[in-house]
């Protein structure tokens, strides 16, 4: 028989479908990974109280966030707050308040999703400028998520303008790419749309149209009229937004640099763009403020050292053109961000600040991003394995520097602690500190800390205005003087430290200082109820109610809400013997304030003294059940019924009364009662 011979055919074996799945959808699922590493970090700023460093103004102390009413759009939308014309970023900041009124969990929530949000158009944008090149975009994402240099964007509620219009900036530079790749205007409406949005959240983006210049060199496109032409509806917005951010910051941001000559700035502009890159590899040290360096004294060495490391560098960048645009363009994606931030012409306190590196530093990373990109497709097995161990070693180095670095957010001792630490000459620091403290009833603490900025910066006023308040408050007025003066011989033109050292003269008894004080904040701020209001009662004090009245009447002009001008303004019609509108004037301070019993007491005595008996009664029973502890309401109540024949009456009111401290109720007491009970 004879045998056939039996074939084997090797099958090759396909490799498993969920295999497949992962390997297509790595970068997503990595993504997600530094999604959810990233919100695992900044859990801990859910928890972070409101600080002293702009949330006053922006939030606790903001009228115009409390409610969406059509007048408090109105101002949003027609006037800075902080210096800065955003009112889409102060809406948020209202919409807010609408969800969880001051409690802070809401707003360090909307910053951390936002932040989220911005890892992902990230992604999605250079995606599509790598053309797909999913290691740049994953990359670039990272590190844009964890950076350390980006937490006081994300953790200070106040920099909600920081992500927000960055949101929109990433979102405005999508839908761009997306109308030259698919020609669709749609996109192209979209993306001046999203562009508007972002100058509405933060002035920075005026950049926007310089940036659509850099992707176009990027991406090749020649300098013609057409693509000039698609720029300009972008143009008009930058110029409109910048016009307004000039107006707005003219009198408080622009500071004056007359101090500083042309070479310092220049010196100051260098050493900014070389802090910058520098912490981008090497983000130690960092701090919420980088004060300037003292006038008066020679610049350190590094200042006149980074011009010729920035040359160095820029030279190197610009070599790189014979190979690749690359490392130019986010170079320049990188400058024409941050460039309105640059000291060259002062804005602000700070030399620099990590929030300004928000959205510029994504240049720098696509540039780093392709180097290392090309380094690991380099044959050399060397090379492959040094790439793949230094990005998750630098992605994990920078999350462990966030994860420390968030908890110096949690509230304002924490943070000028730190800038303590790190510039221990800083005497906003040391001011705002001491606020903290005072504000926290801590005063031996805030003086502390109000006299250690005074020592750093003896012409720091606002300084001496702090611990001038300190003083009054802790029952020092004679030092609340002085400092108060101090204050004023610094800062001339400010209202407040004459109104604060009035009642300090108020309160030695010192009535003609005090007048002529509040003479000078009302020649200042003529708009001003409170220094009107509280001449008034010195007027009153002295007997001289025709001023007192003029007074009382200007207050209550400038503020008709203030229950203790129309309060005042009736007891000085009362002295004066003019009823009638003494009980108009109380009326309307418990029109005001419908539980201010000391106007419906006051009503009452002089509804007596007008013989408005039973309106008298009704008036003096209402403070009675208002405030059952009140003995003025039940001695007054007493000498009523006594009056009209109602000893029984008188006489349990009058033991009410001594029972709640009134003295005079025990003599009538005695001698109107004593035999009786």
């Amino acid at each position: 028989m004879t045998k056939k011979a039996v074939v084997t055919h090797k099958v090759k074996q396909g490799k498993p479908e969920e295999d497949i799945f992962f390997r297509k959808h790595l970068h997503l699922i990595l993504l997600a990974c530094v999604v959810i590493i990233t919100f695992i970090i900044y859990t801990p700023a859910l928890h972070n109280q409101f600080t002293n460093w702009d949330d006053g103004v922006y939030i606790t102390t903001n009228p115009y966030i409390t409610s969406l009413s059509a007048s408090n759009l109105a101002y949003i939308f027609s006037h800075p707050v902080a210096n800065n014309y955003h009112p889409l970023t102060i809406l948020s900041l209202a919409l807010n308040y609408k969800i969880s009124g001051l409690s802070p969990f809401s707003y360090y929530l909307v910053n951390l999703l936002i932040h989220l949000l911005n890892i992902l158009l990230v992604f999605w944008l250079i995606m599509i400028i790598s053309g797909n090149n999913r290691m740049i975009a994953l990359f670039t994402a990272a590190l844009f998520a964890v950076h350390p240099m980006h937490v006081e964007s994300v953790a200070w509620i106040s920099e909600r303008k920081d992500v927000l219009y960055a949101f929109f900036f990433l979102g405005g530079l999508i839908s761009y790419l997306q109308y030259h790749d698919r020609k669709s205007r749609a996109s192209y409406f979209l993306s001046f749309l999203l562009f508007l949005l972002s100058a509405l959240s933060k002035p920075t983006a005026v950049v926007f149209p310089l940036i659509l210049l850099v992707i176009d060199y990027f991406r090749q496109r020649k300098l013609t009229p057409v693509m000039l032409a698609e720029k300009l509806p972008f143009l008009i917005i930058a110029v409109w937004i910048g016009l307004q951010t000039i107006h707005s910051q003219t009198e408080m941001v622009l500071m004056n640099m007359e101090d500083y000559t042309t070479a310092r700035k220049l010196l100051f502009g260098s050493y900014g763009i070389f802090m910058y890159l520098l912490k981008l590899f090497f983000p130690f040290r960092l701090s919420a403020f980088y004060p300037f360096p003292p006038t008066g004294q020679p610049l350190p060495v590094i200042f006149y050292l980074t011009p010729v490391f920035n040359a160095a560098i820029f030279g190197g960048i610009i070599y790189s053109l014979k190979s690749t645009r690359i490392l130019v363009t986010g170079v320049l994606f990188f400058l024409v961000s941050i460039i309105l931030t640059l000291q060259f012409i002062q804005v602000g306190h700070a030399l620099i600040a990590d929030r300004y590196t928000y959205l510029a530093y994504i240049g720098l990373l696509v540039a780093v991003g392709w180097l290392a990109n090309k380094l690991s497709g380099n044959r050399k097995l060397f090379s492959v394995r040094i790439t793949c161990l230094l990005f998750p070693a630098f992605f994990i180095f920078c999350a462990s520097l966030t994860a420390s670095r968030v908890p110096v957010w949690e509230n304002s001792e924490t943070l000028w602690k730190d800038v303590i630490k790190k510039f221990p000459g800083t005497d906003i620091a040391y001011n705002n500190l001491g606020l903290y403290y005072f504000n926290s009833n801590q005063y031996p603490l805030a003086e502390a800390g109000y006299t250690k900025a005074i020592a750093v910066n003896p012409g720091y006023f606002e300084a001496w205005f702090n611990r001038g308040g300190l003083m009054y408050k802790s029952g020092r007025p004679q030092q609340a003087i002085a400092d108060f003066t101090k204050a004023i011989a610094l800062n001339h033109d400010y209202s407040l430290s004459f109104l604060f050292r009035a009642y300090c003269w108020s309160a030695l008894g010192k009535t003609d200082s005090a007048i002529l004080d509040y003479d000078r904040v009302i020649r200042m701020n003529p708009s001003m109820a409170e220094p009107f209001c509280n001449r008034g009662y010195l007027y009153l004090q002295s007997g001289m109610y025709d001023k007192a009245i003029a007074d009382f009447k200007s207050a209550v002009d400038r503020n008709g809400s203030d229950h203790v001008s129309w309060f005042n303004l009736g007891i000085a019609y009362g002295k004066w013997g003019k009823y009638p509108e003494s009980i108009e004037s109380l009326t309307k301070a418990l029109q005001c304030k419908p539980d201010y019993y000391e106007a419906l007491i006051n009503r009452a005595m002089v509804e007596a003294s007008a013989g408005k008996g039973e309106d008298a009664l009704h008036d003096m029973s209402n403070a009675i059940a208002m405030e059952p502890a009140n003995q003025l309401a039940y001695f007054n109540r007493a000498i009523y019924f006594l009056n009209n024949g109602k000893k029984d009456l008188a006489c349990g009111d009058l033991q009410m009364a001594i029972k709640c401290g009134n003295n005079d109720a025990k003599a009538i007491y005695q001698k109107e009662c004593a035999g009786k009970y």
